[in-house]
């Protein structure tokens, strides 16, 4: 979702940005791309408390939960919006209600796991080299990074199925129906 916003920006033939967030440390060698990766996954787990904290502390005050739920959007929706949609363009802050909009979600329907999960995507993505390019000299990080992001969601999925038989005939016929 935060590539949204800059993909917008090419759409509409404005000027974009590198990206700020990226980490040249990645490109130096594969301990430093392993190091990063460690920290990141750190980073990501405490990064995943402080909405849940914060929806915590507003439910204590509000004493509703959709009154503190609302309050952590608008504080979501202020703090991405300065961080990403200050460049003037009124459509990036259409994409940061959204971002915030996940982020509520996320903590309150799907809890702490789902959230650091989240944080763990945005963080190896946002700050990790990215490219499309085959020959670019850096597609290893790339593949480094698809590799551990498609692990992490074969991972939840199948946690998701709770044991369940895939190509089971009796969860076949749960899904038709």
């Amino acid at each position: 979702m935060i590539y949204s916003g800059p993909l917008t920006r090419h759409c509409l033939g404005l000027t974009v940005t590198p990206n700020a967030g990226f980490d040249v440390s990645y490109l130096q060698s594969f301990k430093h791309l392993w190091a990063n990766f460690l920290t990141a996954s750190v980073g990501g787990i405490f990064l995943a408390f402080v909405p849940l904290l914060l929806l915590i502390l507003l439910v204590t005050i509000f004493k509703k939960q959709w009154l503190a739920t609302a309050v952590l959007w608008m504080l979501y929706f202020l703090i991405l919006g300065l961080a990403f949609a200050s460049g003037g363009l009124w459509i990036a802050w259409l994409w940061t209600g959204f971002i915030a909009t996940i982020i509520v979600v996320c903590i309150s329907r799907f809890g702490l796991l789902a959230m650091v999960s989240f944080q763990f995507f945005f963080t190896l993505s946002f700050h990790n080299a990215i490219s499309a390019n085959v020959s670019s000299w850096y597609f290893g990080n790339t593949i480094f990074a698809a590799i551990v992001l498609l692990g992490l969601a074969i991972y939840g999925f199948y946690n998701s199925l709770a044991g369940q038989k895939i190509f089971e005939a009796k969860f076949l016929k749960d899904v038709d129906s």
